[in-house]
């Protein structure tokens, strides 16, 4: 998408977010909730997290994208994770309010999920969740860490993201067997 022209790469995303929202359908009354899942680092999650919520903006969606890392876009609208946790109703403000309507929520790669923290997740997450017309989207640590899979477990789509030619299926086929023992659901893959 880099190598596109504006016009090229716009049209790109349209069609892309049609196909994305055909393939998962957001609720009428309340927010669309996907998490981008991988098996390890590096395979273009935060790529497509940004990509999908420039998108999101274009059909006039707000847009809540919460970035997993150290790499957060540079940008005044990147909130830490423990003041977006410990104010869910200060997001959804912001959101309502500004122009254009996106907020990046950034997880350092050195937070810590503990029982807390995971309970302020579940608990801001459902209350974002309840906003009509608001996209959230969520990148997740790579599957082989623990913390994914159970913060994946209050999401309604997962999205598995796979740079080509970087893992071999005997790498991925153990972690998606996990997650298939974990109950949880693959919408998607994104390549």
């Amino acid at each position: 998408q880099q190598d596109m022209d504006p016009a090229a790469l716009a049209l790109w995303r349209f069609t892309t977010w049609a196909t994305l929202t055909r393939a998962i359908p957001p609720p009428r009354d309340a927010a669309f909730v996907a998490g981008f899942l991988s098996a390890s680092s590096n395979e273009g999650k935060s790529t497509w997290l940004h990509l999908l919520a420039r998108a999101a903006l274009d059909r006039g969606h707000r847009v809540l994208a919460i970035s997993h890392g150290d790499h957060a876009s540079p940008s005044n609208s990147v909130v830490p994770i423990a003041d977006a946790l410990n104010s869910p109703d200060r997001i959804l403000s912001h959101l309502r309010s500004a122009s254009p309507a996106a907020l990046e929520v950034n997880i350092p790669s050195s937070w810590l999920w503990n029982h807390d923290s995971r309970r302020l997740w579940r608990s801001a997450l459902a209350s974002w969740s309840q906003e009509q017309g608001l996209v959230i989207l969520v990148e997740l640590p790579p599957a082989s860490n623990l913390d994914a899979l159970l913060l994946a477990e209050s999401l309604p789509a997962l999205l598995w993201i796979s740079q080509s030619g970087k893992l071999l299926r005997n790498d991925v086929s153990p972690i998606i067997d996990t997650l298939k023992l974990s109950g949880l659901h693959l919408s998607g893959a994104l390549l």
